[in-house]
């Protein structure tokens, strides 16, 4: 992801300086260009995270409801797997797989869960473990269950908040550039100044002001997600 951010904010320094033969507009918008993919990727992972969570919790629910109806936790969670919706289906497959193989399928679990930081899943290989160990633990997963449930209407609250601010602050940026390319482009006076004298400069700074103004949106963005 680095190496297309700097790919792409090369690219933006050089297309937009030899544009304006202004060197100041080339990096201020090669600094957002540089900000741009690492933005994406970052909308992209958290929304294909939020998928697979609504699918897991959909896959938890139904194993409660078949542990209700007697069924083994191990045996029910094995049943379940076929009926789960995607992505949650694809990304669970590889622990029975490896269970075929000798690995038990909470080992694998636990193992997938870890590197996307899915607190519920890694607490639910932990029940199926216990469930390996000691059995009885139907009760454990109607509360882990419920926890999760209640993690997920929280996370709905705050990504409303989130997204109405981050919509607000990268529309503001948006709007900033917009205006910008619209005085440059509309009007011969300002384009006419954009090489020399004070037309450079005022545009150059006006240009990085808009930039870092992104940046500090990018910033305030990830730190909010990562809270």
């Amino acid at each position: 992801m680095r190496h297309l951010g700097w790919l792409s904010g090369a690219a933006a320094t050089v297309a937009i300086t030899l544009a304006t033969n202004n060197v100041l507009v080339g990096t201020a918008f090669g600094l957002v260009g540089l900000l741009l993919p690492e933005a994406a990727i970052r909308y992209g992972a958290r929304k294909q995270w939020q998928r697979l969570d609504w699918a897991a919790f959909g896959a938890a629910h139904m194993l409660q409801v078949k542990l209700q109806g007697g069924m083994p936790v191990l045996e029910a969670f094995r049943a379940l797997v076929p009926e789960t919706s995607e992505p949650f289906r694809s990304w669970v497959q590889p622990c029975l797989t490896d269970e075929t193989k000798g690995v038990p399928l909470e080992v694998t679990l636990k193992r997938r869960a870890q590197p996307i930081q899915h607190v519920e899943l890694g607490a639910l290989a932990d029940v199926l473990a216990a469930e390996r160990a000691h059995g009885r633990t139907a009760p454990i997963v109607a509360r882990a269950v419920d926890l999760w449930s209640q993690r997920m209407h929280a996370d709905a609250v705050r990504r409303g908040t989130l997204a109405g601010s981050t919509m607000l602050g990268y529309g503001v940026v948006a709007l900033g550039i917009v205006a910008f390319w619209a005085l440059v482009l509309g009007s011969p006076v300002v384009r006419h100044g954009l090489t020399h004298g004070l037309g450079f400069w005022t545009t150059g700074i006006g240009a990085w002001l808009i930039a870092l103004a992104g940046y500090l949106q990018n910033r305030v963005s990830r730190i909010a997600e990562a809270v």
